[in-house]
C-alpha cells in the first residue's frame, strides 16, 4: 500500500487496489472509482460546481473491495458495486445504491 497525492482524478486510475489517495484542495468535477482505495481530501474538496459541471462520484469495485471518501463535497453518488465508506462527506443531490452497500461514518 502507498499513498499518492493527486491534482487530477485521472491519476486515480493510477493508484492500485487498496492505495490511499490525497487529494488536494480543490474544485473538481464527475470520476468513477473501479478499485478499493481510501481516497482522502487533503482540505476543502468541491466535487462538481452545477449541472453543467457535474461532481458524480460512481464506486463500480469489486466484490468485497471497498472504497473510503474522507472529506469530500460531492453533487451525487452512485454504488453500483463493492462497498463505499463515506467519512466528513456532503452528498447534495442524491445518492443510489444498487447491488452493492454504503456505510455512512
Amino acid at each position: 500500500m502507498k499513498a499518492t497525492v493527486i491534482l487530477r482524478f485521472e491519476m486515480v486510475d493510477a493508484a492500485a487496489p487498496d492505495d490511499i489517495v490525497h487529494v488536494q484542495a480543490g474544485t473538481y468535477f464527475s470520476f468513477t472509482v473501479t478499485k478499493s482505495l481510501r481516497i482522502r481530501a487533503l482540505g476543502p474538496v468541491t466535487l462538481g460546481t452545477s449541472i453543467l459541471q457535474p461532481g458524480h462520484v460512481v464506486v463500480q469495485a469489486p466484490a468485497g473491495a471497498t472504497v473510503d471518501l474522507v472529506g469530500f463535497d460531492m453533487m451525487s453518488l452512485t454504488v453500483t458495486s463493492g462497498r463505499a465508506t463515506l467519512d466528513t462527506c456532503t452528498v447534495r443531490n442524491g445518492t443510489t445504491v444498487q447491488h452493492a452497500s454504503l456505510h455512512l461514518q
